[in-house]
């Protein structure tokens, strides 16, 4: 009967570090698979903000006009742009 127990512990031994192995092979594959997402989702937003600035630099932007339905390629839930035109020239002092 010792040796019915022995093989009881040693498949139980065996089938707790074969868990162990196939969750932390899991858990870096999910962290590599984060790590591409927010990747590409950095560079989505980059290249997005980058040509609305270019945009906004040669006065393409209306700031007057209000957002309509058309996004022109972007997300449905993108966040507003707000650009600010800054005259140069000299600085004055309101208080």
């Amino acid at each position: 009967m010792r040796q019915n127990d022995a093989q009881w512990a040693h498949a139980a031994k065996v089938a707790l570090g074969a868990t162990a192995i196939v969750g932390a092979v899991a858990v870096v594959l999910a962290l590599a698979a984060n790590m591409v997402i927010v990747h590409h989702l950095d560079q989505s937003i980059d290249s997005r903000l980058s040509v609305r600035l270019v945009d906004a630099s040669r006065g393409a932007v209306n700031p007057l006009a209000t957002v309509t339905s058309s996004h022109e390629g972007g997300d449905l839930d993108d966040a507003p742009s707000f650009v600010w035109l800054v005259h140069r020239g000299p600085v004055t002092r309101w208080s």
